[in-house]
């Protein structure tokens, strides 16, 4: 199985639920993916 997750403009604490169908006795199993999401570097102002 291959989840991908698109983080732009997703900055920080981030949860995700994948919920997979299977044959199991619920027929529905879910999984929460925790992460951090380093937020991209602000540019440094021009000079003036």
């Amino acid at each position: 199985m291959l989840v991908k997750f698109n983080t732009n403009g997703k900055p920080n604490n981030q949860t995700k639920t994948v919920t997979i169908k299977a044959n199991t006795e619920s027929g529905t199993e879910s999984i929460r993916i925790k992460g951090f999401v380093t937020p991209k570097a602000k540019p440094a102002a021009p000079n003036a």
